[in-house]
């Protein structure tokens, strides 16, 4: 049943995209006001070979994706909208030669309520994956706001780590998703004015212990964008906040969340902080540069898999490292030329990672361009020295 459904959604996507693919805003010439149709579909097609290399293993690893993305929204009324997004990547190369079985197996799992994630087929060095991560029903009147169905809540503030993110955490090292997961949840938002809200969300889980419910209270006070956070979170409980501001004309941001057990609240043995502080500033050159610092209280080093270092954590244990220190620098060289340099040292671990970056517009919607990633780990009962090269050719509609 999985698979009909799936390859019906990419039949209906298909022949969404043939027929909207032109629409985006049309002309009411009796009023001259401009009005958005019901229909709207965006995305982009992305070709991006790779290249990486480990240290102690022979020869090259060379890997392919192309990877598809539609989004599809409908515009029932002024108050209802529906969402309809899916991603389609063919993977071929040696990671899938090398791996086959337990790619397959871990891109077939889905986290959600919803299984939403599927190889429809697959061979001995290729296979294609489709998923979909947005599908949701968004309804709006006066000062209310509620969304159903798989959705991102991202209620994270900084840049690398977001201690607050409950719902949607996702990995700094994913160079591939720039959309990050999204979550099956009931999400309800109050505005009580231009700059403050309620926002409660409700994320169910196949186990109820590891269903996830929060509320936010977000305010305005002295030029500051405040946040508290009050939750459950997978049988812990969890209590926070966050904070965004300037000191002088450099941005200075934070979050913190404290996660205990609810089986035994009143002990502190089990209780785990996890927070972040940042500063970012842009110089009359434009050059951007981020200094984010991450404790993450909730590390546990039994369960580390630096492998598997793509792939979200949870918000108690949001990264691979107790601690982090990153930092990033942006230059645009030209309108149409752009390079980024990023880093991230995890001193407990004995690791560090760069990732450099050049992007060129090519013309309108298309665009170039190269990375590469650099990852050195040498912990007393592991090292890892690994090198990776990719290329990106990226379409948007």
């Amino acid at each position: 049943m999985k698979k009909i459904l799936l390859y019906i959604s990419c039949i209906i996507l298909f022949f969404l995209l043939l027929l909207f693919s032109k629409i985006s805003y049309s002309q009411d010439f009796d009023s001259g006001i401009e009005k958005k149709n019901k229909f709207l579909i965006n995305g982009y097609i992305q070709d991006m070979p790779s290249i990486d290399f480990i240290k102690g293993i022979d020869g090259f690893n060379f890997n392919n994706t192309l990877h598809n993305r539609v989004n599809l929204q409908y515009h029932a009324n002024p108050s209802l909208t529906f969402a309809f997004e899916v991603r389609n990547r063919f993977i071929a190369g040696d990671m899938i030669k090398d791996f086959s079985p337990f790619i397959v197996d871990i891109l077939e799992e889905d986290q959600g309520l919803v299984d939403a994630s599927y190889v429809p087929v697959s061979g001995d060095s290729w296979l294609w994956h489709v998923m979909s991560d947005r599908f949701y029903m968004d309804w709006k009147k006066n000062k209310l706001q509620v969304r159903i169905g798989r959705q991102r809540i991202n209620w994270g503030i900084n840049m690398v780590s977001n201690p607050n993110d409950l719902f949607n955490t996702y990995s700094f090292f994913d160079i591939d998703y720039p959309e990050r997961p999204g979550t099956d949840a009931i999400r309800i938002q109050y505005f009580t004015g231009d700059m403050s809200r309620f926002d409660f969300a409700f994320s169910p889980d196949k186990d109820i212990e590891n269903s996830t419910a929060a509320l936010m209270y977000a305010f305005n006070k002295n030029a500051y964008d405040f946040q508290l956070i009050c939750g459950y979170y997978r049988n812990r409980l969890a209590i926070g906040g966050g904070w965004a501001g300037n000191i002088k004309t450099s941005g200075f941001k934070g979050e913190f969340t404290l996660f205990n057990n609810f089986n035994n609240l009143d002990s502190f043995d089990n209780l785990d902080i996890v927070a972040t502080i940042s500063f970012d500033h842009i110089f009359p050159n434009t050059v951007y540069v981020l200094f984010e610092m991450l404790y993450n209280g909730g590390h546990n080093k039994i369960n580390q898999n630096i492998f598997m270092m793509t792939e979200p954590m949870s918000a108690d244990n949001i990264f691979i490292s107790k601690y982090a220190v990153t930092a990033s620098a942006m230059y645009p060289i030209s309108p149409l030329f752009s390079t980024s340099l990023a880093g991230s040292y995890m001193p407990d671990i004995n690791a560090f990672y760069v990732s450099p970056n050049l992007t060129y517009s090519i013309i309108t919607n298309l665009d170039a361009s190269i990375l590469a990633q650099y990852f050195f780990f040498d912990d007393k009962d592991f090292s890892l020295e690994m090198f990776a090269f990719f290329m990106q050719v990226k379409w948007s509609f």
